[in-house]
């Protein structure tokens, strides 16, 4: 099915997993014999690298036949540029942010089995309009990087990035985390490295979302090399300023987690993390920095680097995939346990405080990228070597 605006037809292509399956079957070290915060990593690199090589998550977006992007005066093209036609390379944990130009995507790394791929920092837009991804071709920007976040700032227009995991490393066993805050600006295609006087301490895996009520980008958690952290920072991108505004033990410090500013919800949603055995969502409100946990009775099973986008044209959350720890029966009485990637996508309610299971993916999904669609109201899904379009009311690829 076509996007709408486009003329082209997307063609739906989803990997062949059988050839994995003995793989994704196999037991779990057990975990006192390795302990720390990221011992399974080692082994869920090898998953993720098998399982990235060949990742097709649903429909491919075709390329634009006269390769030209939005005409001047059309709705969003006052908020980016054209840039190149063309298709993005594979990657793992690319960061996506809506804008009113298009979905925006920057960086991540090339598959590889170690999670030591390529870092990549390029800038990519995809417009629904066009059904096209476009290479904006940034001058001078931030260090190609893994583990970094992103957010919109909608009142000044600017996307801001921070901190992230630099050079040739296994990761998340990077020792080089950074501290910087860069802002790039849609309009204007370019980056501009900040120099705030505060700013939260070196690291990657953290989370950001951008709370409208109090203009400013809100950040939370992340792996500093010792720990992961439960610090609450917010950002002013009009002033250059980061304040530490919260932190305590009320909600487990986490990386690997996902964020989004929920309105229905009362402030913004966090979920998941590396090894957190939470089946609570929490609520973070950004004026207070007070938390509500919510574990209604159905929820989704714990995991990390899933996705999590605010739709809101259904006024819900919508989770997507994630890898966490799965146990199984093997035969009668015998049950196994191992990290597996998920294949569901979940609503949550933010006013009724509940889930929803809308429906299971065609293959599981994990280290990948998501945001909505301004233009369409779609999620566009990157993960591997594709692209794929959900819809945020079923749940269902088109």
């Amino acid at each position: 099915m076509a996007l709408a605006g486009a003329g082209r037809r997307l063609q739906h292509r989803w990997m062949d997993h059988d050839r994995f399956a003995v793989i994704l079957e196999s037991p779990l070290d057990d975990p006192d014999s390795e302990p720390g915060r990221r011992s399974h990593f080692r082994w869920a690199a090898l998953v993720v690298f098998l399982a990235a090589v060949g990742i097709a998550v649903g429909l491919i977006l075709t390329g634009g036949e006269d390769g030209s992007g939005p005409a001047a005066g059309e709705e969003g093209a006052a908020a980016t540029v054209a840039g190149v036609p063309g298709m993005p390379a594979a990657r793992l944990l690319p960061r996506l942010v809506t804008t009113p130009g298009g979905v925006l995507m920057f960086g991540g790394m090339e598959p590889a089995q170690d999670l030591d791929g390529t870092r990549l920092g390029d800038v990519w837009r995809y417009d629904s309009a066009a059904d096209q991804w476009y290479d904006l071709e940034t001058p001078a920007g931030p260090a190609p990087r893994v583990g970094e976040a992103l957010a919109y700032d909608s009142q000044s227009g600017v996307v801001v990035l921070f901190g992230g995991a630099l050079g040739s490393c296994e990761y998340p066993f990077c020792p080089e985390r950074a501290a910087d805050t860069w802002v790039y600006d849609p309009a204007a295609n370019t980056w501009e490295e900040r120099s705030p006087g505060n700013a939260p301490s070196p690291r990657f895996g953290h989370a950001m979302a951008y709370d409208p009520g109090t203009d400013r980008i809100v950040l939370f958690g992340g792996d500093d090399g010792t720990a992961w952290v439960d610090d609450i920072w917010a950002y002013d991108a009009d002033s250059d300023s980061w304040a530490l505004v919260g932190g305590d033990d009320e909600i487990w410090g986490r990386a690997g987690h996902v964020m989004a500013y929920a309105p229905e919800a009362g402030g913004i949603l966090v979920w998941g993390g590396y090894e957190r055995d939470d089946e609570a969502i929490w609520v973070l409100d950004p004026a207070s920095t007070g938390w509500e946990r919510v574990a209604p009775g159905t929820f989704p099973a714990p995991a990390w680097e899933a996705c999590l986008v605010w739709d809101e044209g259904i006024g819900r959350a919508v989770l997507i995939g994630g890898e966490g720890y799965t146990t199984e029966e093997i035969s009668e009485g015998v049950t196994t346990t191992g990290i597996r990637w998920r294949d569901e996508v979940w609503a949550f309610d933010g006013e009724a405080r509940t889930w929803t299971m809308l429906s299971e993916l065609p293959e599981p999904l994990a280290y990948h990228g998501c945001a909505a669609d301004p233009g369409t109201g779609a999620v566009v899904v990157w993960a591997g070597d594709r692209a794929a379009i959900l819809d945020p009311a079923t749940g269902a690829v088109r």
